[in-house]
């Protein structure tokens, strides 16, 4: 014998069911990260800070108990007395204080 759902209890189903469904793509989003070329991460774990950097590419961690810190490893630099078209000095403006 089969058995029947009234429209409550088919509804309440279907929400308990949707919350299900949310709560583990949200958690399966939250398992994997990405760190750039241009960067290095740090993964820690419960606080505690692995020593090793993490290099680019796709990364797995645990949810909710690891956390990933992305530092940018770029060399930022600025023009100091020299023209960027033409790579000539100029000396007025790289005299040194």
């Amino acid at each position: 014998m089969k058995t029947v759902l009234t429209g409550t209890q088919q509804l309440k189903r279907t929400i308990v069911w949707t919350i299900v469904i949310a709560f583990l793509a949200i958690t399966g989003y939250a398992c994997f990260y990405t760190i750039s070329s241009t960067e290095r991460g740090v993964l820690s774990t419960f606080g505690e800070i692995k020593t090793e950097a993490i290099g680019s590419g796709l990364h797995f961690k645990i949810p909710f108990v690891q956390e990933v810190i992305k530092v940018d490893t770029t060399i930022q630099g600025f023009s100091s007395g020299s023209d960027e078209s033409s790579d000539v000095s100029n000396e007025t403006d790289s005299l040194m204080i």
